[in-house]
């Protein structure tokens, strides 16, 4: 009885080797920030506050930010600003997480993000887009998306 037991025992062991290891992914979920679509300023290097839709950060996990501006015209610089907030009503004056990129040809569309780590996030857990600024009147249309670890 010891030799079957010892054997079924070898046997289940020798399968559970054998089959190959899968990794758990974790789906992402993905949502865009409401924004207007085109912003045209009356002055250069002006900011626009669009202080968008609020988006939740899971304890423990990151955000991935990721931006499309096509610019009408050539500027110095268009800056991404975000903010961050314990409730998601009060929210940090300072937007310490920010994007920014030259947009140096009219017309083309730039695309450019950054992956915020749990540790830059952690103890907050809402993120939104509170400004954009441009160096520029002419328009600057653009989408802004968010992507999170669920």
């Amino acid at each position: 009885m010891k030799f079957l037991i010892k054997s079924i025992m070898a046997f289940v062991l020798l399968l559970a080797l054998a089959l190959p290891a899968r990794a758990q992914v974790t789906p992402l979920t993905t949502g865009q920030f409401t924004t207007t679509n085109v912003l045209a300023g009356l002055s250069d290097n002006v900011t626009f506050i669009v202080a968008t839709n609020s988006v939740r950060i899971d304890k423990g996990s990151g955000i991935g930010l990721i931006a499309s501006v096509t610019p009408a015209a050539v500027t110095n610089v268009a800056t991404l600003r975000f903010q961050v907030s314990h409730d998601g009503v009060v929210w940090q004056h300072a937007t310490p997480h920010v994007l920014a990129l030259n947009l140096t040809s009219v017309g083309t569309n730039y695309i450019f993000g950054t992956n915020l780590s749990p540790a830059q996030v952690e103890n907050w857990q809402y993120i939104r887009l509170y400004s954009i600024v441009t160096a520029n009147t002419n328009a600057l249309t653009n989408a802004v998306y968010w992507s999170r670890r669920n």
